[in-house]
């Protein structure tokens, strides 16, 4: 007989079609151990909140990177060290990390794409959230993370026979049509750089493609130089010193790093064989480095003074996202430390210490600007207000400043007007946004390389919830037709996949489409 769960499930997986082995293996192993009851009351809620059928998205890769940073434009996106473009939904409000994928739409928040967002209560919040823990993983697409999952990472002394497995395992994936799989291979594999998954899934391929996937994944150019650090990590004490106190950065084991240190001075010079060449200060920023390593501890203050106070060097350059990039640079455009609530400290560290906030490397040279882009205004205002120089339009307005906008509107090129407008837009800014329209900025414009240049500045307010600015915007001409460049949504496609359920409805009110 069939579970009541699914009797109640069926409309919503029908609807969403999406009806995979996985999604219904894993459901029936939640059944072992969860209240039926309460999980089929929710299944009664989600097949009465109004779902509608779904639009199929073919990922069109514009520039604003994953890994590397260049495919999407020229950033990373809002809040993802790892490089993962997400839509960038903020946290203000929990929706249900539904285990239906949404086409190839993915958020930080995991939200199921619905017509209305469903929305709990605390309790149930809990309820749902400890028992989809095990159906996680089977359905990782859901949650728009599309690498490889952490727990998944081998360790560094790792033989080459198990990173083989590994490799067999995701091409193994990739025949069985599984998506998290083929996104891996379209985020990764430098075939496919700038294509989108759909070119991944007409792809004739095998496991040496495969391979070449598992390589990126560990910072290695490719599987030759894995199979060769495998060997020499077994034998060279150098490359195995520099591995050890890599995990004593990313765990916060201050005792272990002090000890290695004073035992090892040469470590403060020392760089990574991995393709990115990172110092051990490199891998406090959480990002550009292996996706498994990027972890901020809770005492990564502590570690940053620890390996500065031994002489590592601030500001060294290492070979991130195609550029040379800071710590610094680094820091402020990922979402570990800034989950962990120690972006801005961290980024202040640094600066006590002498790290130069502007001019350094040869991408994201701003600290304050990269901050901005990547939604991350309160350390954007704490760079500020440890006196940053401001003199860039697009810094200015993205913080909110309108008197500064104003004094550097008038001599301001195109392309700073056009940032100005996408990160006043971004952060909320109307009074800055209505400036800027008067001056004659295009709200239909994408906007350019380095703030999220797939989309238009009223993708990017629907997407923060600034009701004011999405408004403003609209009231100025903003077109309500436009896709964004990646996963081809309107607006209101973007309002309903965030789900910002007021924005939603006033956008259909206004004509708004989707897809």
């Amino acid at each position: 007989m069939v579970p009541e769960l699914f009797k109640d499930l069926y409309p919503v997986m029908h609807s969403f079609q999406l009806l995979r082995f996985q999604v219904v293996h894993a459901l029936f192993a939640l059944l072992g151990h969860s209240n039926q009851a309460d999980l089929a009351q929710y299944g009664k809620v989600l097949r009465d909140s109004r779902l509608r059928k779904p639009q199929h998205y073919n990922q069109s890769s514009n520039s604003q990177g994953p890994a590397p940073r260049k495919q999407f434009d020229n950033l990373s996106p809002t809040g993802l060290g790892d490089g993962v473009e997400y839509v960038g939904c903020s946290r203000r409000s929990w929706h249900a990390p539904i285990i239906f994928a949404y086409a190839n739409m993915s958020s930080q928040d995991s939200v199921a794409r619905t017509g209305d967002v469903l929305c709990l209560t605390a309790s149930q919040r809990l309820q749902l959230e400890n028992r989809a823990k095990g159906v996680r993983k089977a359905v990782s697409s859901a949650s728009g993370v599309f690498l490889m999952n952490k727990a998944d990472s081998l360790p560094y002394r790792a033989t080459l026979e198990e990173y083989q497995q590994q490799a067999e395992a995701l091409f193994n994936a990739l025949k069985s049509a599984d998506e998290a799989a083929a996104w891996r291979f379209k985020w990764l594999h430098p075939r496919f750089r700038g294509q989108s998954v759909t070119d991944v899934r007409a792809a004739t391929l095998d496991v040496t493609d495969a391979q070449m996937v598992v390589a990126r994944e560990y910072s290695f150019e490719s599987w030759g130089d894995l199979a060769e650090f495998a060997a020499t990590v077994r034998c060279d004490g150098a490359v195995d010193r520099f591995e050890t106190a890599v995990e004593a950065v990313i765990s916060g084991d201050t005792a272990a790093l002090r000890s290695m240190l004073s035992e090892n001075p040469e470590l403060v010079r020392a760089r990574s064989t991995r393709r990115h060449h990172a110092t051990l200060l490199h891998y406090v920023g959480a990002n550009g480095v292996e996706s498994g390593r990027q972890k901020t501890p809770a005492n990564a203050v502590e570690v940053v003074k620890i390996l500065l106070d031994a002489g590592v060097e601030v500001d060294a350059l290492a070979d991130m996202y195609d550029n040379k990039c800071t710590t610094m640079s680094m820091l402020v455009s990922s979402c570990h430390p800034a989950e962990a609530g120690l972006q801005a400290t961290l980024a202040e560290t640094l600066l006590d210490y002498g790290a130069a906030s502007d001019g350094a490397g040869s991408a994201w040279q701003s600290a304050v600007m990269t901050a901005l882009a990547f939604g991350y205004l309160n350390t954007a205002e704490t760079l500020a207000r440890r006196g940053v120089p401001l003199n860039h339009l697009g810094t200015v307005a993205g913080l909110g400043r309108l008197e500064a906008t104003a004094r550097l509107l008038p001599v301001a090129d195109s392309q700073s007007r056009q940032i100005a407008l996408a990160l006043a837009a971004q952060h909320g800014h109307a009074d800055v946004v209505r400036l800027l329209l008067d001056a004659g900025e295009d709200p239909s414009r994408y906007n350019p390389d380095g703030c999220h240049a797939h989309s238009t500045p009223l993708h990017q307010a629907v997407c923060y919830d600034h009701a004011d600015v999405v408004r403003l915007l609209v009231e100025r001409g903003a077109r309500l037709d436009i896709r964004d460049k990646v996963y081809r949504g309107t607006p209101l496609d973007w309002a309903i996949h965030c789900g910002r359920t007021s924005l939603a409805e006033y956008l259909r009110e206004q004509g708004g489409q989707t897809m």
